[in-house]
């Protein structure tokens, strides 16, 4: 890489860098009490800062999606989507009235495989014939 395309792209990396720490420190008042309370329900936790959202990611069974969920309702988040039963994801933003936004991303670590049902399928059937 040449010198002014490294220097540009450490720029907007510090750049980045200020906008993700400017926008955490002028709202963390909304956003530690809720990092407090997760960090003590939930062990697999991981905290990303980005620039529009703090974001979570973490992995468990149904129960640790529904403390997650639990946590962030406490402190009036609200989301539009639910999990849907049986998914092996969720993600979606959960925000609340102050602006405060979270990127919430699990992943189960409970799947099982399971027969739903049985399927028919017509394929040719072939015999050897001598003459």
């Amino acid at each position: 890489m040449n010198k002014k395309l490294a220097q540009k792209a450490v720029e907007n990396l510090v750049r980045d860098t200020e906008n993700i720490v400017s926008y955490y420190t002028t709202r963390k008042e909304g956003f530690d009490p809720v990092l407090a309370d997760l960090e003590e329900s939930v062990p697999s936790l991981t905290v990303y800062l980005c620039e529009y959202s703090v974001d979570i990611s973490f992995s468990g069974d149904r129960s640790v999606l529904n403390t997650v969920i639990g946590v962030l309702r406490k402190h009036d988040f609200n989301s539009g989507e639910r999990p849907k039963e049986g998914d092996a994801m969720y993600a979606t933003y959960w925000t609340n009235n102050a602006g405060h936004r979270f990127w919430v991303s699990f992943s189960s670590t409970s799947c099982r495989r399971v027969k739903t049902g049985v399927q028919m399928v017509e394929q040719p059937v072939y015999e050897v014939i001598c003459e």
